[in-house]
């Protein structure tokens, strides 16, 4: 399997941070409908998790040079 050039990994990276972006409303979506404590709380969890990785990935893509 070859490398990927930087565009392509900005590109693929970029589709990533799209998915956990989309996951992170999904997630304020569900939240705001639960009436359940607990399901409500593992909504926000997932929720904090999905941003944490749309930080990171932000990161990764910066580091390529990208805005």
């Amino acid at each position: 399997m070859g490398q990927l050039s930087r565009e392509e990994l900005v590109a693929a990276l970029n589709e990533l941070l799209e998915a956990e972006r989309a996951g992170v409303r999904v997630a304020e979506e569900t939240a705001a409908q639960l009436s359940d404590p607990g399901t409500r709380a593992l909504m926000e969890s997932i929720r904090r998790d999905e941003l944490k990785w749309c930080a990171m990935l932000t990161v990764a893509i910066q580091s390529l040079g990208e805005k």
